[in-house]
């Protein structure tokens, strides 16, 4: 993984994604979308699976219906569905990634404008928030369903940046997926990426500011990034 060598001070806005980045929620959007999918009867391979990380759960399932022609299942209900299941889970104790917790909190501290911008509905979103007490930590929590095209179109980045008044230019987002990267990219801002699937850290790695292989290792950058 490469990492920054000497960071780049920020001034401007720290910009984080939830699942699979603040926490280990992808293998449970995984499992769920498998579930789900057997269920309704529609075949799915690792691969076609690996396709609908960081894309919201319409965008994911109108992938897979594409691969499952002639296909009567309902998306509206198949998506219902999905986040049931993810939403059961995260309503227990959401997995938090190792330092998450310490990270927004000592951020907050420093008083950097901090923005929450998921690809999970907004509902979901909510739920890990009350449930880690994390809504004081973030002054913009944004999700794609809520302002258009989901990643990797810019907008929900570009949005989030807009309701913060903070330039791209002088802030960094934070990703675990490519979709979600080239989002952050195209909405002009730094990323640091945090790949969640083995298949996209090259790619990743070619297009991000720095990679590393987990948030913890990621934290002494984002706190010289954003000092006191």
């Amino acid at each position: 993984m490469t990492t920054i060598i000497k960071p780049v001070r920020a001034s401007g806005a720290a910009l984080f994604d939830m699942d699979g980045t603040l926490i280990d929620s992808e293998p449970i959007w995984a499992q769920a979308i498998a579930s789900c999918c057997e269920a309704a009867g529609l075949a799915l391979t690792p691969e076609l699976l690996d396709a609908c990380a960081g894309i919201t759960t319409a965008d994911g399932i109108r992938l897979v219906l594409e691969h499952n022609p002639g296909s009567k299942a309902d998306p509206e209900e198949l998506g219902k569905a999905i986040e049931h299941e993810v939403g059961e889970v995260l309503r227990q104790t959401p997995p938090l990634m190792l330092s998450a917790d310490t990270l927004l909190h000592e951020l907050h501290r420093r008083r950097v404008p901090m923005a929450l911008v998921s690809s999970s509905p907004r509902w979901l979103v909510q739920t890990v928030l009350e449930t880690l007490d994390w809504e004081p930590l973030f002054k913009v929590v944004l999700s794609t369903g809520e302002v258009g095209p989901g990643k990797p179109d810019p907008a929900v980045y570009t949005e989030a940046l807009r309701r913060l008044g903070a330039d791209p230019q002088t802030s960094w987002a934070v990703e675990d997926t490519m979709a979600g990267l080239q989002s952050a990219r195209a909405a002009g801002l730094r990323v640091i990426a945090i790949p969640s699937y083995p298949a996209e850290r090259k790619a990743m790695r070619e297009l991000a500011d720095a990679t590393y292989g987990s948030l913890a290792e990621a934290v002494p950058c984002l706190l010289e990034i954003f000092p006191e």
